[in-house]
């Protein structure tokens, strides 16, 4: 094996080198991390060893609120084969846009949706259609809306609502009747003649007779009437889920299910019901419901239930499930700070991000915790999402807190690639955060109140990229030590060239100021840059080593020395910095 000239050999210095890329450490101390750890990961992602990859800024608009500020829960979705953002605003309107057409459809107008004291809460039914539950009632969209009092649609009763006629009378008898198919006892019937909330007491075929529950307020033959399930009234919660094909909601320390396929049907006599919990870990309420794996789990404000083996069956009808607590202590901060990962479901509090598995919960969020001691909760309410970024499935969720590296608050989200954590901004400051899925692929959506967009679509060179390494000690934290030369390497994926500035870090003297680049600079003789424009009037760059190592002259000196730096060149890999360094003493001496 050849060895460096000896001369060559005892003359170069040695190197403090970031490449490994380890995630982000804020458990420990900046002098402490590991040598390969991130005391800040910003728009970087740790794809592997030398492969941090810069990250991309938002997608192009897809809706934008008439009122700035406006929008006040975010629901993607699908009808089949087409996907929609469905966004409800502080009015209590809300709209559904075409993932692909950006075509703005009415879901309600202005008032429709309470939106206080809690905001709106969807579910998917099959690709069928929404559910949306409110604190002012219960409703079913599939292009059409469905409100309390109205039929349901058939994809969520498993009934088509009967149109007939009949001969009333002032009675409960309803005869002449057109057609009895499909009748059940317990249905909705309609008429001009016929009071609000009538139901189908019972029937009869051959002569079709229908008694009714209430008294008819006229007479008439051949009058038109419908019969069908219809959206309940009086249903209102925080949440819902749907679960082996019923749907469920919750509302405070109750939770209700419907009965068997059909989610327009609570009755107890039909096989829905309603539970309240008299649990004395339950503190509050239920915040959100959410099922995965076969099960639906409950989730309080300080606990965590799971049900499962859920059953209706007998004359009366009797629905029997298992009703499990899982943990006693760990619940859900926030309700919308829960999400499906993988065959798992991860949550989040004011101490933390946890996942459960099956009945394992267990924390993950101890490298980032202190963004938690230090976050402003009442600011921006913490939610949670799933993306994938450069093929790599990510956890995230938004967070206000304070920023380390400037210690200014602000509104960031953390990302977990299921080994390590790492932060992401974008050009717009992303306040609520929710996952779309589409066949092969999921997307994260989000919101800054006015705007509706995907994340991390596009190469920005606006978008700042920043990493901050260990302050690194060395063979001895009891070693004086002087900064020699800075360096960077990267893989410059859009031919723009790449550009580094940042600081050189001491644990004992301010931090000094460098830049790196791979850039050539043109000058005339009284040193003016000079700018060459091609004939598409585009500016033309130079680029000296478009990849490879740049390097930069450096002052710096310290116990323990590190580097903060940053980058708005657009699409590029990280493959590693560093800086050179001479030993000069023992600290003391």
């Amino acid at each position: 094996m050849s060895r460096l000239s000896p001369i060559i050999e005892q003359e170069t210095p040695p190197l403090f080198w970031l490449g490994g890329f380890e995630g982000l450490n804020l458990h420990d101390d900046r002098r402490a991390i590991g040598e390969q750890e991130c005391a800040w990961m910003e728009n970087f992602a740790p794809l592997g060893a030398g492969n941090a990859r810069a990250m991309y800024d938002h997608d192009a608009i897809a809706y934008t609120a008439g009122v700035p500020g406006s929008i006040v829960y975010h629901f993607p979705f699908n009808i089949g084969a087409t996907f929609y953002h469905g966004v409800f605003l502080s009015d209590g309107s809300a709209v559904a846009v075409n993932n692909v057409t950006l075509a703005v459809t009415t879901i309600g107008a202005a008032g429709k949706f309470a939106v206080t004291p809690t905001l709106p809460h969807c579910a998917q039914w099959g690709s069928s259609g929404i559910l949306i539950i409110t604190s002012g009632g219960y409703y079913a969209w599939d292009g059409a809306l469905f409100s309390p009092g109205d039929f349901s649609p058939a994809w969520l009763s498993g009934f088509t609502t009967l149109v007939t006629i009949g001969t009333t009378h002032t009675n409960t008898t309803l005869d002449a009747v057109g057609s009895v198919t499909g009748v059940v006892n317990g249905m909705t019937v309609k008429g001009a003649d016929i009071p609000a909330s009538t139901l189908v007491q019972s029937f009869t075929s051959a002569p079709n007779v229908i008694t009714l529950s209430l008294a008819a307020t006229g007479s008439n033959a051949g009058e038109a009437i419908s019969v069908g399930w219809t959206m309940p009234s009086g249903l209102v919660g925080t949440a819902v889920e749907v679960y082996q094909q019923r749907a469920w909601a919750i509302n405070g320390s109750k939770f209700s299910f419907s009965a068997p396929s059909n989610g327009a049907l609570f009755s107890t006599a039909s096989g829905g019901g309603t539970t309240t919990s008299t649990d004395g870990f339950l503190q509050v309420g239920f915040k959100n419901l959410k099922q995965n794996n076969s099960y639906l789990y409950l989730f309080g404000d300080s606990s965590i239930n799971v049900i499962s083996n859920v059953q209706t069956s007998g004359s009366p009808t009797t629905t029997t499930m298992n009703n499990l607590n899982i943990d006693p202590q760990n619940g859900l901060g926030w309700r919308d700070a829960l999400v499906s990962f993988g065959n798992s479901l991860c949550f989040a509090n004011q101490t933390g991000v946890y996942q459960l598995y099956g009945g394992s919960v267990q924390k993950i969020s101890d490298k980032i915790d202190k963004l938690f001691e230090k976050a402003n909760f009442t600011t921006v309410a913490p939610t949670m999402f799933v993306c994938s970024i450069f093929g790599v499935r990510c956890l995230g969720i938004v967070l206000n807190t304070l920023d380390p590296t400037t210690n200014t608050q602000r509104t960031i989200m953390c990302l977990w690639n299921e080994k390590v954590w790492f932060i992401a901004s974008q050009s717009l400051t992303s306040i609520f955060v929710t996952t779309m899925k589409q066949p092969g692929k999921i997307d994260g959506c989000a919101n800054d109140g006015t705007n509706v967009y995907e994340l991390f679509k596009v190469a920005s060179a606006t978008l700042s990229k920043k990493i901050q390494t260990k302050l690194w000690a060395g063979r001895s934290n009891l070693i004086w030590k002087t900064v020699q030369d800075v360096y960077a390497e990267s893989n410059d994926l859009g031919n723009t060239g790449v550009i580094f500035a940042g600081t050189l870090d001491s644990d004992t003297n301010p931090s000094v100021s460098f830049t790196v680049t791979s850039n050539l600079t043109w000058q005339n003789n009284l040193m003016q840059t000079l700018t060459f424009i091609n004939n598409a009037s585009q500016v033309l760059q130079f680029v000296s080593n478009p990849t490879g190592v740049q390097g930069s002259g450096a002052e710096q000196a310290g116990l323990r020395l590190g580097l903060t730096m940053t980058s708005t060149s657009p699409d590029f890999v990280l493959i590693g910095l560093g800086e050179s360094y001479n030993e000069e003493s023992y600290y003391g001496h």
